[in-house]
């Protein structure tokens, strides 16, 4: 199961791709934090949680293809449920019942 938690709106520039930063929890194998949501040309997708500075590589983890779908998806939910909150709160409760529409899917 795929749980997207910690979902912010960046408070970037205009011009970045990046859309929201987030958590993700990989039931029963991982929790990353800081991963982001990107917009780019060729569609949305998934980058992993960035190294410390210095690095010469942006992240340490690389996605299957099907888990960066799958990712993907459901940062992207998450992300849409956050544009439209109408009210302080709702993003918990929007969390909520996005997680259960996933477990639904995934059942």
């Amino acid at each position: 199961m795929i749980t997207i938690t910690g979902l912010h709106l960046p408070r970037n520039s205009e011009n970045t791709p990046i859309l929201t930063l987030f958590d993700v929890r990989l039931e029963g194998l991982m929790h990353l934090r800081g991963c982001a949501l990107v917009d780019k040309p060729a569609g949305l997708t998934v980058w992993g949680p960035p190294l410390p500075k210095g690095e010469t590589v942006k992240s340490g983890i690389a996605f299957s293809k099907e888990l960066r779908t799958a990712i993907t998806e459901a940062a992207s939910a998450a992300y849409e449920a956050l544009k439209t909150a109408p009210r302080p709160g709702f993003e918990l409760s929007a969390a909520v019942a996005l997680v259960r529409q996933i477990e639904e899917r995934e059942a």
